[in-house]
């Protein structure tokens, strides 16, 4: 790392980043992955930035909603900027899950949905289709909430 130019710089904490969570080392791999956002920040790669927004918001995962959440909404932003289809779907799937965990289930619906029509217009039957039973266990999860409410 300490002769690489900043983009093998930024290269390398991301496939760093990559391998600790592979090995569920969440600290190193979010520490890598921090730096690689500053490097995409330095060569002012909206791309880069994406990617390590990301990747930043899947180590934050269940352990930390709140900045998860942050994380795939910058993702989604600039996934728009880029006009980035599997970006920006990205971004909503992880949107979806975690306003799932957070029991926002119409707000996951929202982001499962657009999750859907990304893949079905670039026609990734799987992300669809997975995209679809998502819609199907978020509108579960409100039914179930709505009932036991009901039993009390």
């Amino acid at each position: 790392l300490e002769v690489a130019d900043v983009p093998g710089k930024y290269i390398a904490h991301v496939n760093l980043g990559l391998c600790y969570a592979a090995l569920h080392l969440s600290e190193e791999a979010t520490a890598n992955h921090q730096h690689a956002l500053r490097y995409a920040i330095r060569m002012c790669s909206l791309a880069g930035e994406s990617l390590a927004c990301g990747n930043l918001g899947m180590i934050a995962g269940t352990e930390d909603i709140p900045t998860a959440k942050a994380c795939a909404e910058r993702q989604l932003q600039l996934a728009r900027t880029l006009n980035d289809n599997r970006g920006k779907g990205d971004a909503y799937r992880q949107l979806g899950v975690l306003s799932n965990l957070q029991g926002s289930h119409d707000e996951a619906v929202h982001y499962f949905e657009q999750a859907m029509q990304l893949a079905q217009v670039e026609g990734d039957e799987h992300v669809s289709n997975s995209a679809r039973c998502a819609i199907g266990v978020a509108k579960g999860n409100a039914g179930f909430d709505d009932f036991l409410k009901s039993l009390f």
